[in-house]
């Protein structure tokens, strides 16, 4: 699992980001959520998400097919839309730490997300506190029509390969337009 394994190499650097991928056709979202966040929490800020859908895999997820692409960005979306609200359900606000009291977190702060989509029911909340001004960037490869739709749409970063400067340019005005229209 990728998110393990840069938990360790968290422990052995300080400097380099530490970006894992998580597939939203076989994670549910609350997983995905706490493992970024524990993520993020172990590198002290240096974690983010690569949003990837898979292309191949549902025999090892018990789905006798992959879906297909229009429902993989569809559940997609609604993933990363439960993730960022699984985030801010436990705000570093929160956090008491009161001995004295008995109390770690007021609960006046923390609250559910009773996210409901079509492809998934979160209550919530997070059971991990957010870390205080922390955001986790999120990444992602969209190089189809569909793909440059999602990522216009959720990436605060997109990495592709282009055959030249030429076609580097037009993409990055391309995924410019559509953030602008989403």
């Amino acid at each position: 699992d990728p998110t393990i394994l840069l938990a360790a190499i968290a422990g052995e650097t300080t400097h380099i980001g530490l970006l894992t991928t998580a597939s939203t056709t076989f994670y549910p979202p609350f997983l995905i959520a706490r493992q970024l966040l524990s993520l993020d929490r172990i590198s002290k800020g240096r974690a983010g998400w690569n949003v990837v859908t898979a292309l191949d895999g549902h025999d090892n997820f018990g789905l006798d097919k992959m879906p297909s692409t229009d429902e993989r960005y569809a559940r997609a979306s609604e993933a990363v839309e439960a993730v960022k609200r699984l985030w801010r359900s436990f705000p570093s606000e929160a956090l008491a730490l009161d001995r004295e009291r008995g109390l770690f977190a007021d609960p006046q702060r923390v609250h559910p997300i009773d996210f409901e989509g079509d492809f998934y029911k979160v209550a919530g909340p997070l059971n991990l506190p957010a870390r205080e001004d922390a955001r986790i960037p999120i990444v992602q490869a969209g190089a189809s029509d569909r793909g440059r739709d999602f990522a216009a749409s959720i990436a605060d970063a997109v990495f592709a390969a282009t055959p030249d400067r030429e076609a580097a340019i037009d993409l990055r005005s391309d995924l410019m337009r559509r953030a602008q229209a989403s």
